[in-house]
């Protein structure tokens, strides 16, 4: 995978990126603002020695004396001995300890300067703390330091007084907000990729095809009221439907080198759409004059007959069982498209389709139609896929997007490798619309419909007329037409 792809992978999930970063945000600014607001004031003192002598090495000496002690010094700012100090003379009631975390003196490095900085929740008490160390600093240092004799003193000149602090040097809210949505945004992407990693589902063509090993026939957009409308080849202004014409077009394209007429649509598990890629690939034949049979296969889960809205209770099983002839089972359904429903439902589907008659009747409609349209069940739970496969010219492998794992796809393919069936593609099923490729026209537009026409239509002119189903042959059947081959009552109807 690329870096382009891999990022394009990253911003795909942006939402989750702008959750993580909004949740930082608030919980960074929720603990900001809990916060108990602290003051700081700061004072410098300058230590310097004071020596009796006028010569110079005697003033070099004192130099290099301060120098000795002014790191020393620094620490004695934050002693027991300066808390114990500063207590007494505010009469505070806090303990050593909690003075002393308090106060932060830093010597400014190369110099003789000491920074004592006071923070504390009050501003009028860190400045108190903070001049009582300037008052109690020279005789603490005096008690301390023994060496320190009146011929080279070393003392303490305040340098710059504390001042009292207007504002509170923390919480910062502007800057630990702007820490936390740099952070939140690092942290989102991280989980992002993250998720990507060990995300096993295929969400683009070029997962499909490292996978498959073979072309994408086509992609399939995604459509909410695809439930509500299963035939989405009926309306001449949908995406969707223009996504199945294009995959007709493609299967003609590959006619051209072999003669691929009996075509199964699969896929990997149930819930990809497999029953609808295959109805409207039979319904965008049909559209284009050919002569298509759609044989609903899955002996397990049948759907053909619930998306068309006709019999499913006599059918495939009803003709191989020879119960029923299979011109009576064919139902004609309207422009050269006839269905031959699964019928009722067998204890041994994969033994039934394993049989004999069964080639014998997919070689029948071959010889009857251009082309032979078989919706079979899923590859990897059951063989049953995989035997129709077999006998078929091709195969049509559907994945679903953010659906179909790459492991579950790897066993398909192999599953049909197995029995030496022809994978001619994959159809990439839901996609979502920006992801299809319609820049060259404007995808709004194109959905909307066709434009109002203004005027008359000019003579000897007709429009396109959407596909309309008729079902000649249902009065051949009354629901159930067979029972079920197990003995139980067969629902032909429920949902893959």
């Amino acid at each position: 995978m690329d870096v382009v792809n891999y990022l394009r992978r990253i911003i795909a999930q942006w939402r989750l990126i702008v959750i993580v970063t909004v949740l930082t945000a608030i919980g960074v600014g929720g603990l900001t603002l809990m916060m108990t607001p602290q003051y700081s004031t700061t004072s410098t003192f300058f230590i310097s020695s004071k020596t009796s002598d006028l010569d110079v090495s005697a003033a070099m000496a004192s130099s290099m004396y301060t120098q000795s002690k002014v790191l020393s010094y620094t620490a004695v700012a934050a002693s027991d001995a300066m808390a114990d100090a500063v207590i007494q003379d505010l009469k505070l009631d806090m303990s050593p300890t909690e003075l002393q975390s308090e106060v932060k003196p830093t010597n400014v490095f190369g110099t003789v300067l000491i920074d004592i900085t006071v923070t504390d929740p009050s501003p009028d008490r860190a400045l108190a703390i903070s001049q009582s160390i300037a008052r109690n600093y020279n005789p603490v240092l005096s008690k301390i330091d023994a060496t320190n004799s009146d011929r080279m003193a070393v003392v303490a000149s305040l340098l710059t007084p504390a001042a009292l602090p207007t504002a509170p040097s923390s919480p910062r809210l502007m800057l630990n907000l702007i820490v936390a949505i740099l952070s939140g945004a690092i942290l989102g992407v991280a989980i992002a990729a993250l998720r990507d990693v060990l995300d096993n589902r295929i969400t683009t063509e070029d997962d499909l095809r490292a996978v498959t090993k073979s072309p994408i026939m086509g992609s399939i957009a995604f459509d909410r009221d695809a439930d509500a409308q299963p035939i989405s080849i009926r309306s001449q202004h949908n995406v969707r439907g223009e996504n199945f014409r294009h995959l007709r077009a493609n299967l003609r394209f590959l006619n051209t080198d072999s003669d691929c007429r009996v075509i199964a649509v699969t896929s990997s598990a149930a819930g990809e759409g497999k029953t609808s890629v295959a109805s409207n690939l039979a319904v965008a034949l049909a559209e284009s004059d050919f002569s298509v049979c759609l044989v609903d296969a899955d002996l397990r889960r049948p759907q053909v007959s619930r998306v068309f809205g006709i019999v499913g209770g006599a059918g495939l099983t009803s003709v191989l069982i020879r119960q029923l002839d299979l011109d009576v089972a064919l139902q004609d359904v309207g422009r050269g498209l006839r269905i031959l429903s699964s019928g009722p439902i067998p204890p041994n589907p994969s033994e039934i389709l394993a049989s004999h008659h069964f080639s014998e009747v997919v070689a029948t409609l071959r010889e009857r139609f251009d082309f032979v349209v078989i919706d079979t069940a899923p590859l990897v739970a059951v063989s049953d896929g995989a035997e129709v496969a077999r006998i078929a010219d091709g195969t049509l492998l559907v994945v679903k997007h953010k659906y179909t794992t790459d492991s579950h796809l790897q066993k398909s393919v192999r599953a049909l490798q197995s029995v030496d069936a022809r994978l001619v593609g994959a159809v990439f099923n839901c996609v979502p619309l920006q992801r299809l490729d319609y820049e060259y026209y404007d995808i709004k537009a194109y959905t909307r419909g066709p434009a109002k026409r203004t005027g008359h239509r000019r003579a000897g002119t007709q429009e396109a007329e959407p596909f309309e189903m008729v079902n000649h042959n249902a009065a051949h059947f009354d629901e159930p037409a067979q029972p079920a081959l197990s003995g139980k009552s067969g629902d032909s109807n429920r949902r893959s």
